[in-house]
């Protein structure tokens, strides 16, 4: 899977419904 450069947001879903944002930049 290739993907443009720039600024990905990616969110982890965990057992208990916690959400953790994670800020991924590519470049």
């Amino acid at each position: 899977l290739r993907v443009p450069s720039g600024v990905y947001f990616v969110r982890l879903d965990s057992g208990e419904k916690k959400h953790t944002e994670k800020v991924i930049k590519i470049e």
